[in-house]
């Protein structure tokens, strides 16, 4: 998991997310991504991938300077996906698409106890890239 959320505005996060997408479509790497509170980019790596995704932040911060990185192969801070979370208007943990990356309206709280179902029911699962067979990640040159 990847934790964009710490020490970064909202528009930040959505900007390192889209830098990120970039580099997963590069390296072929299946990964899903998650609003709320922050932005979450996880994953499915076989073995510890702390390493990966620390270099993996390093190349985009070379790119992006001025951004936090806060790069974790899971951990504490981690929000399993349909979570609601503490804050007005029962805002969930959601699963996006990444073309919902570009959408000016994506905000933390897009998503809640209450659309969340509906939401699922029209688009599926969009937690499944996340939950793709751990795979070895390819290196980074």
């Amino acid at each position: 998991m990847i934790d964009l959320g710490a020490g970064n505005a909202w528009a930040d996060q959505v900007a390192l997310a889209r830098l990120y997408r970039t580099a997963f479509d590069h390296l072929k790497v299946s990964a899903g991504v998650k609003v709320g509170p922050g932005i979450e980019l996880w994953v499915p790596a076989a073995g510890d991938a702390t390493a990966w995704v620390e270099s993996l932040a390093r190349s985009i911060a070379a790119v992006a300077p001025g951004f936090e990185h806060h790069g974790v192969a899971g951990g504490p801070a981690a929000v399993a996906p349909y979570s609601p979370l503490a804050a007005p208007g029962a805002p969930v943990s959601a699963p996006i698409g990444w073309d919902e990356l570009d959408d000016p309206a994506l905000t933390p709280a897009a998503f809640t106890v209450r659309t969340v179902a509906d939401r699922v029911a029209e688009r599926g699962d969009l937690f499944a890239a996340a939950l793709a067979p751990p795979r070895a990640l390819p290196p980074l040159v």
